[in-house]
């Protein structure tokens, strides 16, 4: 908790100082930093450059008194809480500090206990706030993700706030932990981070996009803040993966702070559709967003390379005859040693490649041993009931506010591997069958005059009817209303 303190007296200011001192030295609250103004100027200064937690004001200051300062710092800090050091004469001037948005007033000389308490239900309030915004943060995201919702200008992050966001994606050696295991343990972490080191003024969230990758979103009033979040994650995420001995991240960070979140995600897809590039700029590192949009050398056979490694598009049998068929290529490849590296965390086999041919050769072991030697054998059963079962839930719970992860969460699957098994047996992707079923969904409600648009755009799942008209009409080619009339 960052905290200021304005007031004339320099005594009042170190008394409050040496209180919060021992507050958090006896562990009540986490004290992070204490600075001092002298009067109302000073403050606005400090607001503005600190984005405070708690600012403790007297109301009269030279300069700029602090009913004043309380309302235009108000604008420069929105999550700042205020509270008014008065004497018992200015007790009219404290209710209207109150009225001006004030929490609580302090009358001096404030008691440690007096203290403790606003300090305890000002901790309070950030933690509700601060769980609120993650929360609404996260709505949004999947609303833009999954074309349920826009952000609405009622929104707490509809103005005001800068975006920066990056993606992670989770290498691990193959062990007896399943990769499940493996990515709820990444999920975590990041939860972690999110929950406990980041500054009050900086709001995060995780989603994942159509194709499974992890994002993290940060958001805040100053674009410097959200940045230095994402780096801080950076860092936090490969001292993580050290720690772990069998974890890579590798992280993309967008190189630029975005004012609006619809913007930054559409980035986060560019991205995202690039990251195979991974099998040779290197995995467990942090890779400069630039790189990938770098003309990349025999880009197109590293595209497929890695959908065989990993997304499994093809049939053992026609991954095997690729691999014979760009052999040339692929040993070329097969020089890079983030390429190896790559092989090594995949390859389900226990050999260790360590020359091109050996790499191959490895590579194939790996495909006809994950089809128990038959190249011609059909689909894995257990894949179909994967998809099957992730479409029945889809049919069941259209309607409600759900997407990959969610669904990835109950099968007890990434979102990564739901996401290419759901394209590879039903040809669409997750998010366009999702759309799917709530488009026919209207169509049928529109045929019945009970319900209104804005019924109909809930009961299938838009919490905007706005955004639903204009998904409906991208669908259909028409607007819902026209639709009903044309129908009925």
């Amino acid at each position: 908790m960052k905290c200021i303190i304005a007031d004339d007296e320099y005594l009042v200011r170190y008394s409050i100082t040496d209180m919060l001192q021992e507050l958090d030295a006896d562990g009540a609250v986490t004290i992070s930093s204490i600075t001092q103004a002298a009067n109302g100027k000073e403050l606005l200064e400090q607001v503005a450059a600190q984005q405070p937690d708690l600012a403790f004001v007297d109301i009269r200051m030279p300069v700029l008194d602090g009913l004043s300062a309380i309302e235009q710092g108000s604008v420069l800090s929105p999550h700042t809480s205020w509270i008014i050091l008065t004497g018992y004469a200015e007790f009219d001037y404290a209710k209207k500090a109150i009225s001006l948005g004030a929490l609580d007033y302090l009358v001096k000389p404030a008691s440690p206990g007096e203290l403790e308490r606003v300090v305890l239900q000002v901790q309070q309030i950030l933690h509700e706030q601060r769980t609120q915004r993650q929360q609404e943060l996260e709505h949004l995201l999947s609303g833009i993700i999954y074309n349920t919702g826009a952000l609405q200008s009622g929104s707490a992050f509809a103005s005001r706030w800068y975006f920066a966001g990056g993606l992670i994606v989770l290498d691990a050696f193959r062990s007896e932990v399943s990769e499940y295991d493996h990515h709820h343990e990444m999920i975590q972490q990041l939860r972690s981070f999110i929950g406990h080191r980041l500054p009050a003024e900086v709001i995060g969230g995780i989603a994942h996009l159509s194709d499974g990758n992890t994002v993290v979103v940060f958001a805040a009033a100053a674009a410097e803040s959200a940045q230095s979040a994402l780096g801080d994650l950076q860092r936090s995420m490969q001292e993580s993966a050290r720690q772990s001995g069998g974890l890579r991240y590798t992280q993309v960070a967008i190189s630029s702070v975005s004012g609006s979140l619809p913007d930054l995600i559409a980035q986060l897809h560019r991205v995202s559709h690039l990251l195979y590039l991974r099998l040779v700029l290197g995995t467990g590192t942090v890779i400069p967003e630039e790189e990938l949009f770098r003309p990349q050398d025999k880009q197109s056979v590293i595209e497929m390379l890695y959908r065989i490694i990993t997304l499994q598009e093809q049939s053992p049998a026609a991954s095997v005859i690729w691999l014979k068929e760009h052999r040339q290529i692929l040993e070329q490849l097969c020089t890079n040693e983030n390429l190896r590296v790559f092989l090594q965390l995949h390859l389900t086999t226990a050999s260790e490649p360590s020359d091109p041919e050996s790499c191959l050769q490895a590579l194939e072991r790996s495909i006809l041993m994950q089809s128990d030697l038959l190249p011609e054998a059909p689909e894995p059963a257990v894949a179909n009931r994967l998809v099957a079962k992730a479409l029945q839930l889809l049919t069941d719970r259209y309607s409600e506010e759900i997407g990959l992860s969610q669904i990835a969460e109950e099968l007890r699957v990434t979102p990564n591997y739901l996401s290419s098994e759901f394209h590879r047996v039903t040809g669409q992707t997750f998010s366009h069958q999702l759309t799917l079923l709530r488009m026919e969904s209207a169509e049928r409600l529109l045929m019945s005059p009970l319900y209104t648009i804005k019924e109909i755009s809930a009961m299938v799942g838009y919490g905007s009817s706005r955004h639903f008209n204009k998904v409906f009409k991208k669908y259909f080619g028409v607007s819902p209303t026209s639709y009903r009339q044309e129908h009925l």
